[in-house]
């Protein structure tokens, strides 16, 4: 590890803040990345990695699955009218 060894002890402790807090999931989703990050389970050694990548992919299938939402109602809603034979241009 080449970063700040203060990083991980102020990961635990945002961890164990957050759960004095009573926010048990994002205590238990530091807690998941620190663990994760010292058994070395991805190809990075970068503790930032192990933090941010899984809130990044979560980013991007909530987008991606709105955006496909909202295209499947377009077209349901286009096709609909299309059907019942009013005039709604694309």
């Amino acid at each position: 590890y080449s970063g700040a060894p203060a990083l991980p002890l102020a990961v635990g402790a945002l961890s164990l803040a957050a759960w004095l807090s009573g926010w048990r999931l994002s205590a238990f989703a530091l807690l998941l990345a620190l663990c994760a990050w010292r058994l070395d389970l991805l190809a990075s050694s970068n503790l930032w990695d192990y933090l941010f990548d899984p809130l990044l992919v979560l980013a991007a299938l909530i987008v991606s699955g709105t955006r496909a939402s909202c295209r499947m109602r377009w077209h349901l809603a286009l096709s609909k009218a299309r059907a019942q034979g009013t005039g709604v241009s694309n």
